[in-house]
């Protein structure tokens, strides 16, 4: 198992990076800008209390030679998050279509204040049960996952700038 977190400055409030977060527009950008082979969101209920979101994707993967050829070209995933509106917290667990009884992945993200823009914490908790390689496996995860990330937040942060929030 293998965990790690991920603090990214985000270049809007709190309620500027939730508000992209679930705009669909801005889903469908970041779905392009990050070249995933394909995204769909299966299924979305929003309440009074939350956002439950599953969606299904085949992302770009930078993977080794050995991982790559045991997930095949098309790696694909299922997703399914809940954004609870009180703690303004959004759990996901990530479960791949190869080995999805031994392989997941969790992430829970939070966005606090910082000033006049924000700051979003994302802490990561991967588990590849894989005779041998097992952990080749989440070494390859952690790296695609700080890179899309990383790709995500300049994302976003151009997006914010490009579509500041509706004067009140």
């Amino acid at each position: 198992m293998r965990e790690f977190t991920l603090v990214q400055d985000i270049a809007g409030t709190v309620d500027d990076h939730w508000r992209a977060f679930f705009d669909p527009a801005f889903e469908k950008a970041i779905v392009v800008a990050m070249k995933f082979r394909s995204y769909e969101v299966i299924e979305r209920t929003e309440t009074e209390t939350s956002i439950h979101q599953k969606t299904r994707a085949v992302p770009r993967l930078d993977a080794a030679a050995t991982v790559a050829k045991v997930f095949g070209a098309s790696f694909g995933y299922l997703e399914e998050g809940t954004f609870d509106r009180a703690t303004r917290v959004w759990c996901v667990r990530t479960i791949p279509d190869t080995f999805a009884d031994r392989m997941a992945a969790d992430m829970v993200m939070k966005v606090e204040p910082a000033g006049a823009a924000s700051r979003r914490t994302l802490a990561f908790r991967l588990e590849a049960r894989v005779r041998g390689i097992g952990g080749m496996v989440e070494s390859g995860f952690e790296k695609n996952l700080r890179t899309g990330w990383r790709d995500s937040a300049a994302f976003l942060n151009d997006w914010l700038r490009a579509h500041p929030a509706p004067a009140s």
